[in-house]
């Protein structure tokens, strides 16, 4: 398990989601604080990262949802979403 790695790409899909005005970034910065504090994460917050409906897996970046997004940035998310794996956390 590499916490520092998955911490690391949380971050990074955070500020992305920051960036372009994504309303799931509240939840994945709490999360992401939550492990740079030490914290585990529970059952419910895997949950919300890798579970099923209304999880990150269902982000998606479009203007139709109000996101502030560029042509590309769907593409480069979803690239950087794909590198934390469960295992990670």
């Amino acid at each position: 398990m590499n916490k520092a790695k998955g911490l690391r790409t949380l971050r990074e899909i955070t500020a992305l989601f920051d960036q372009h005005g994504v309303r799931f970034a509240p939840v994945t910065r709490e999360i992401a604080d939550k492990l740079a504090g030490g914290g585990e994460l529970t059952a419910e917050e895997r949950h919300v990262l890798f579970g099923g409906m209304g999880s990150l897996n269902d982000v998606f970046i479009t203007r139709l949802n109000g996101d502030k997004v560029e042509n590309d940035v769907f593409r480069r998310t979803t690239s950087r979403m794909c590198d934390l794996p469960r295992r990670t956390l």
